[in-house]
């Protein structure tokens, strides 16, 4: 599913943006690792590095497919865009193994638990299977994040329940886009946006002295 074409110079700015926000969160999991060795820190900065690299790599292809001159009638070879997907992908499926085996590694341990947050954005959403699976998994965690609540009630797990339904939310949205309407992907793209914004703000908050 590609943005409509209105929208491809913001989907660019969100790609981007999301770049920054990826290599901020690689940069504050980096340094916690230097201070306190923690292994589970390490492998938050590695996902978070690739996640850049995969968003760069989405929002520079889109870039020059949208500053190019348009693709003759007809064509079906390979775009600049595809490239730039099949990078996004390969370094999504590889942050979301690293992400995956931190996280249940480490699965007692609740300051992991908003990377795993990251983890359904950054695979791709070209494809509307691939969106359906993305769905199932985050209804899957905000049911765990649920009963985990209803055990254990704290603002950090509250924080990660609401970031896991925005991004339950944005995805829904840009899965129905392709048969509805394209003003769903923008706001499917806008909440998506806000969630990876949400998870910065709560590693900031919890990264400050107690």
């Amino acid at each position: 599913m590609y943005p409509p074409r209105w929208f491809l110079p913001y989907d660019i700015v969100i790609l981007l943006a999301i770049t920054l926000i990826s290599m901020a969160i690689a940069v504050f999991a980096l340094r916690g690792y230097r201070w306190i060795k923690e292994r589970s820190l390490y492998y938050l900065f590695l996902a978070f590095a690739l996640l850049a690299i995969g968003f760069f790599a989405a929002g520079m292809t889109e870039g020059i497919d949208y500053l190019g001159q348009p693709y003759p009638r007809g064509f079906t070879g390979l775009t600049v865009t595809d490239v730039g997907g099949l990078v996004y992908y390969a370094c999504s499926i590889l942050a979301f193994v690293i992400l995956a085996f931190a996280y249940f590694r480490t699965a007692r341990e609740i300051a992991i638990a908003p990377a795993l947050a990251a983890l359904p954005i950054a695979l791709p959403s070209y494809y509307p299977a691939l969106e359906a699976v993305i769905i199932v998994l985050l209804f899957v965690i905000v049911f765990a994040q649920v009963v985990h609540l209803s055990v254990r009630k704290s603002r950090s797990a509250f924080a990660v329940l609401i970031t896991f339904g925005m991004l339950l939310v944005s995805h829904a949205l840009i899965l129905v886009s392709s048969a509805r309407s394209e003003d769903l992907y923008v706001a499917g793209m806008i909440v998506e946006l806000a969630a990876f914004v949400f998870l910065l703000v709560l590693l900031l908050e919890w990264r400050k002295p107690r």
